[in-house]
């Protein structure tokens, strides 16, 4: 699986989550450092998404327009 296809599955998968996930659990399983990613920066700069030191949650909107998020992580 190609790199940015990791990337897109892990967040596929993590955003659903209301809870959200662990974010070091991005790196452990996509390699890279989320803080680097294009597409976190885009669905933070438009509201879709929120982290702190320990976790990365979609956020209310974001949660409604979910395809709207995860597009912001397709290569």
């Amino acid at each position: 699986m190609a790199d940015d296809e990791r990337c897109f599955e892990f967040m596929l998968n993590a955003l659903r989550l209301a809870e959200g996930v662990d974010r070091e659990s991005y790196s452990q399983r996509t390699g890279k450092d989320l803080d680097a990613e294009a597409g976190w920066h885009k669905a933070l700069g438009k509201g879709l998404v929120e982290g702190s030191a320990d976790r990365i949650v979609a956020t209310a909107l974001g949660f409604r327009y979910l395809n709207d998020t995860l597009a912001c992580f397709q290569g």
